[in-house]
């Protein structure tokens, strides 16, 4: 099970991470290391608490989308995709493929709903799937997906369930609270 859950969590995070095509950069030099997404103004930190980002660029030119990847010693894994709108945004359409690509490696949905985020609050659509379980952790990846400005911003988050959880919130918290911060500004 464990390797399973190692599988698609790679998968996942390995999709994403590689898809960008060679010189094209949307991000532009921060200080500290950060990457400053130029289209949106959201700045992709080099280290979100225990996070420490691994990649930055686009993810699919035709859609015109960026990702920021993240990861933690522990095995948590962190993607932060930010989505140009140019009409409304569903996020359970918008993520579809992931929610289908998790169930179709075995992973099962636990929970979703909307959580407030950030002041004032933004609803951020979240679904949680289980993708394995070993002992008295539940291998889990959290998607979530909500609209600042006009800009969507999703995310993907990778964590065994309790020990992660923790560090989960903070992440998912951090992305949110900066998007509102920064986005547009």
């Amino acid at each position: 099970m464990r390797t399973a859950a190692a599988i698609v969590c790679v998968g996942l995070f390995a999709s994403a991470a590689f898809a960008q095509p060679a010189g094209m950069d949307v991000f532009a030099e921060g200080k500290n290391g950060d990457k400053i997404h130029t289209a949106s103004g959201f700045v992709c930190p080099h280290a979100i608490g225990t996070f420490v980002r691994d990649a930055a660029g686009e993810t699919d030119p035709e859609r015109q989308t960026a990702s920021c990847n993240y990861s933690t010693l522990d095995g948590v894994y962190g993607i932060i995709t930010l989505v140009p709108l140019k009409d409304g945004y569903d996020p359970k359409n918008s993520l579809a493929s992931q929610f289908e690509e998790t169930q179709t490696t075995g992973g099962k949905m636990v929970w979703q709903g909307t959580v407030k985020i950030g002041k004032p609050p933004l609803a951020v659509y979240s679904r949680i799937y289980q993708t394995a379980k070993l002992e008295d952790l539940k291998y889990s990846v959290l998607f979530s997906g909500s609209v600042v400005k006009n800009w969507a911003v999703e995310t993907t988050i990778e964590y065994a369930d309790p020990r992660d959880t923790p560090e989960k919130t903070a992440f998912l918290n951090a992305v949110y609270e900066a998007a509102l911060a920064e986005i547009g500004k």
